[in-house]
């Protein structure tokens, strides 16, 4: 029997995933909080049409931080919704895919 069953089916433990993310402060929560409510506001009166937002795909990669989480779990019985710090000014490069809509 491995190590994953034991913990899965005997002790109903399971792997969570930590999430890295930026700290945020106060002003800066409170500016999220209020742009999505102004974006709400503008798509309930519309003034904005949902169905001409474009998203596109990007991502960062920081070049001093370990990229490679995927052997990076906790193991617990409930999520522990663990968030591990990450530098904000830290050297990364952005990469954004683009793709024609026509050809």
């Amino acid at each position: 029997m491995t190590t994953h069953r034991i913990m899965c089916h005997n002790l109903h433990m399971f792997p969570y995933k930590i999430q890295t993310r930026q700290p945020l402060s106060v002003n800066a929560i409170d500016a999220r909080y209020d742009f999505a409510n102004a974006m709400l506001k503008f798509v309930d009166e519309d003034d904005i049409d949902v169905g001409n937002i474009l998203f596109s795909d990007e991502a960062y990669f920081n070049l001093d931080d370990f990229v490679n989480k995927q052997n990076w779990r906790i193991w617990g019985t409930e999520n522990p919704h663990v968030a591990a710090p990450s530098s904000l000014y830290s050297p990364k490069v952005m990469v954004s895919p683009r793709f024609p809509l026509k050809e």
